[in-house]
C-alpha cells in the first residue's frame, strides 16, 4: 500500500476515534464539557466523515477524478446560489444569472475535467467578467448598476473560479517540465531535443568519425574546418612540439555516395590552451555559432577533461538525470489529500489557542470575535508543522511542504474572515443548512475557496521551477 492510502486510513481511523469519544462524553452527564459544544463538535465530525469518505471512495474507483470534478461543480452551483440569495438583485439580472448558473459553471468544470488549463484559467476573469456588465447593461436598468455587477463578479470568483482549482489538482498535467534550454558558452542555448542529441554525440565512441559533406582530393580537413584547426594549432602548439600526425582511418560512405579520406587527429594540447573559437566548423557552419559540436566534446574526453568541467569559457550543462534524480513523482491524490488535511487543520488549531491563551485579542471585533491574533499564530505554526510531517505524500521536501502548508493556512484564514465580513454586511449569521453541522456550504468551504488557487499554482511553480523548492 502506498503512503497516500495509509494516510487515508489513518484519517478515517482518527475520525472514528473522535466520534466514539464524543459519543461517550455526551452520554456522561458529569463529563465537564458543555453539551452544546459537544453537539456542535459532533455535527462537525459528521460533516468531515462525509467529506473524506466520499473523496476517498472517488479516488479509488474508475474515473474518480471526473466524479470529484462533478462533485465540486455541484458544490459551486449551490455555493453561488447561497451567495446570490444574500445580495439584492433586480429583474434585469435574472437572465445574466441564468447564463452563469447553467452555462458558465458547467463550462468551467468541463474544461477543468478535460485539463484545458490555458482556457479555464482565464475564462472567468478575462471573458465572463467583461460579459456580465455588458449583459446587464443590455436590459437598460442602471439602478445600483456598479454594485450589482460587482457582487455578481465576486460571487463567481469565490464560489466557482477559485473552487474549481481543487479538482484541477487531479485533472491537470502534473509531469515535471524538462528544462527547455541549457546554456553552452556565453548566451547560446539548445532546445531539449537538441541537447539530448548533442550529449548522445558527445558520448559516442572515439572511433566514430567526424562527418563531412565535402569530398577531399587527398587531404584530410577541408575548407573552413581545416583553416580553423590549423589556426588553433598554430596558436596553441609550441615551436618545439611535434606536428600533427595524419592517421588513416576507414572511409565512411555517406548518403550521397561520396567518401571521406583519412582524417587528422588533433593534438590534445590544442584543447588545453585554445577554445578553438567555440566550434570546429564544418561546411555550412559559421564562426558565430558558440555551441560545441560533437568533435570538440570528443577532444575534451580524449584530453582527460570531464564534460562537466569548465573548458575555456564553456559552461558545462547540468545533467538532466542528476536534476531529476532527487525529485519525487507527483501523486495527484496525495496533493489533494494534503490540501484537504491542511485546510481543515488550519481551522482546528485556532480553537486550541483558547486552551493556552486565556486572554486573546480579536483581529476584527466587528466581524468575528473568534478570529484572534493568538488563533492565527497557532494556526500558522500548527499547520506548518503538520504539513512538514506530511511531506512523504508530496513531491516537495520537508521545508517546502511546511511553507506550502503555512500559505494554505494564511489564505484559509483570509477566506473565513472575508466571508464572515460578507455575512455581517448582509446581516445574517450563516449561509444555509445544506451541510450537516455547518449551517451552509459556504460556511464549510470558505477556507478552501481562498487556498485552492494558491496551492494549485504553488504546485505548478514547483513543476516548472524545481530549484525553488529543492524538491
Amino acid at each position: 500500500m502506498d503512503n497516500t492510502f495509509l494516510v487515508f486510513i489513518g484519517v478515517l481511523a482518527i475520525l472514528g476515534t473522535i466520534s466514539l469519544t464524543t459519543s461517550i462524553l455526551k452520554r456522561q452527564s458529569n463529563s465537564g464539557f458543555d453539551p452544546l459544544v459537544l453537539d456542535k463538535f459532533t455535527s462537525c465530525v459528521k460533516g468531515w466523515w462525509w467529506l473524506f469518505a466520499f473523496v476517498a471512495a472517488a479516488f479509488y474507483v474508475p474515473g474518480g477524478k471526473y466524479l470529484v470534478t462533478g462533485l465540486f461543480g455541484a458544490m459551486s452551483f449551490w455555493a453561488m446560489r447561497e451567495f446570490i440569495t444574500l445580495i439584492p438583485t433586480r429583474q434585469a439580472d435574472h437572465r445574466t444569472l441564468f447564463f452563469l448558473f447553467f452555462l458558465c459553471i458547467p463550462a468551467q468544470y468541463i474544461l477543468v475535467g478535460g485539463d484545458f488549463y490555458e482556457i479555464y484559467s482565464v475564462l472567468i476573469p478575462s471573458f465572463i467578467f467583461l460579459l456580465i456588465p455588458m449583459l446587464i447593461a443590455m436590459f437598460g436598468d442602471t439602478k445600483f448598476y456598479l454594485t450589482r455587477i460587482t457582487q455578481i463578479c465576486v460571487s463567481l470568483l469565490i464560489c466557482v473560479y477559485s473552487l474549481s482549482f481543487v479538482p484541477a489538482l487531479l485533472t491537470a498535467d502534473m509531469e515535471p517540465a524538462v528544462p527547455q534550454t541549457e546554456f553552452l558558452q556565453t548566451g547560446s542555448s539548445l532546445t531539449a531535443a537538441e541537447l539530448q542529441e548533442e550529449k548522445r554525440k558527445a558520448s559516442a565512441p572515439l572511433s566514430q568519425e567526424i562527418p563531412h559533406s565535402q569530398e577531399t582530393a587527398g587531404g584530410v580537413l577541408t575548407g573552413e574546418l581545416q583553416e580553423n584547426t590549423e589556426g588553433a594549432l598554430t596558436q596553441s602548439v609550441p615551436a618545439s612540439a611535434e606536428p600533427a600526425e595524419s592517421v588513416p582511418t576507414e572511409t565512411v560512405q555517406e548518403e550521397t555516395g561520396s567518401t571521406v579520406g583519412p582524417q587528422t587527429m588533433i593534438p590534445e594540447e590544442a584543447v588545453h590552451s585554445q577554445n578553438l573559437g567555440g566550434t570546429l566548423e564544418g561546411p555550412g557552419e559559421t564562426g558565430s555559432e558558440s555551441s560545441l559540436c560533437p568533435a570538440e566534446m570528443q577532444l575534451a574526453e580524449t584530453s582527460g577533461i570531464s564534460k562537466d568541467a569548465e573548458i575555456d569559457g564553456f559552461e558545462a550543462p547540468v545533467s538532466d538525470a542528476a536534476g531529476q534524480k532527487s525529485r519525487k513523482p507527483v501523486d495527484k491524490i496525495g496533493l489533494l489529500l494534503f490540501f484537504f488535511l491542511t485546510t481543515q487543520l488550519s481551522e482546528i488549531f485556532p480553537f486550541l489557542a483558547g486552551l493556552f491563551c486565556k486572554i486573546q485579542h480579536p483581529i476584527a471585533p466587528a466581524i468575528n470575535l473568534s478570529k484572534t491574533w493568538e488563533g492565527l499564530a497557532f494556526s500558522l505554526v500548527g499547520t506548518t508543522f503538520a504539513g512538514s510531517v506530511l511531506y512523504f505524500i508530496m513531491p516537495f521536501n520537508v521545508w517546502s511542504c511546511g511553507i506550502a502548508a503555512c500559505l494554505i493556512a494564511l489564505m484559509g484564514f483570509g477566506g473565513t474572515l472575508t466571508l464572515s465580513a460578507i455575512k455581517r454586511d448582509r446581516g445574517v449569521r450563516d449561509y444555509g443548512t445544506l451541510v450537516v453541522g455547518h449551517d451552509g456550504i459556504l460556511d464549510r468551504i470558505d477556507s478552501i475557496c481562498f487556498a485552492a488557487p494558491v496551492f494549485f499554482h504553488i504546485v505548478q511553480i514547483y513543476l516548472h521551477f524545481p530549484n525553488i523548492f529543492w524538491g
